[in-house]
């Protein structure tokens, strides 16, 4: 899939964004992997082009509105 992540902020960072917020809605709960890529290898990137500041948006993990929203999803599929 495309545009890569790593062209983008590069991109945002030598056009002037200074700040990037950045969130993997494909994922439920962090992984170490992603972190590391993310906040660190394309934070590096972000700021090596001219950013300042690349924030990750944490993952759901166990948070008790997905807990309560992943049980109601259960009990409606097991319903049918």
């Amino acid at each position: 899939m495309s545009p890569f992540t790593d062209k983008v902020l590069i991109e945002k960072a030598k056009s002037g964004t200074k700040k990037i917020l950045v969130f993997a809605p494909s994922f439920v709960a962090d992984c170490l992997e992603t972190k590391v890529e993310i906040e660190y290898e394309y934070g590096e990137l972000f700021h090596e082009n001219g950013g300042e500041e690349l924030q990750m948006v944490d993952s759901l993990n166990d948070t008790p509105e997905w807990i309560d929203g992943l049980e109601q999803i259960i009990t409606e599929l097991s319903e049918k």
